[in-house]
């Protein structure tokens, strides 16, 4: 048997292909929010908007205790809270659920049955990708609006090797517009 970096042959190419596609399937560009395609520039009461929609992730948990660099920067952010939120927001109706392959909206029960699959906790959710609109308002200030935000769980294999990130849901809130 072929081991490379103590993996048997046969678990690497599962390792690689489930890493393959979990990166495909939380990066992948499935939500088109409603303005997408302004001109970069586009002036309008004094608004520039300079990033009609732009996307990056932002990691709220450590998932290596080793990462030193992570945890100073992380040593602030209180993780559970900010997921504890957002589930119970959504638990309350006071936010909504969206799946992220197709956009409908996921009720409260079905969020709660997604908590209890097998290998899911709120604690392995410690990426956000936020989708946002930046602008410059008529007074000069850089803003952020938020399009959406989806939560990524950490997904590993059966050797407990980390892969990656899976998506758990998209949450949309309302207000966006400059």
């Amino acid at each position: 048997m072929i081991m490379k970096m103590g993996i048997a042959q046969n678990d690497w190419c599962r390792v690689a292909l489930a890493t393959a596609f979990l990166a495909f399937a939380f990066f992948s560009c499935k939500d088109k929010p409603e303005h997408f395609n302004r001109s970069i520039y586009e002036q309008r009461s004094g608004v520039a908007i300079v990033a009609d929609t732009i996307t990056y992730d932002v990691q709220i948990g450590v998932t290596d205790t080793s990462d030193l660099w992570s945890m100073e920067c992380l040593k602030y952010m209180n993780q559970q809270v900010f997921i504890d939120y957002i589930f119970n927001g959504i638990y309350k109706g006071s936010m909504v659920a969206h799946d992220f392959n197709n956009g409908m909206i996921i009720n409260a029960e079905k969020v709660r049955q997604l908590e209890q699959q097998p290998g899911f906790s709120r604690g392995k959710i410690t990426k956000i990708q936020f989708k946002e609109l930046w602008y410059i308002d008529s007074l000069g200030i850089f803003r952020k609006e938020i399009i959406s935000y989806t939560l990524g769980l950490e997904a590993y294999s059966n050797q407990n090797t980390f892969l990656g990130y899976s998506p758990v849901f998209v949450v949309k809130p309302t207000n966006v517009h400059p």
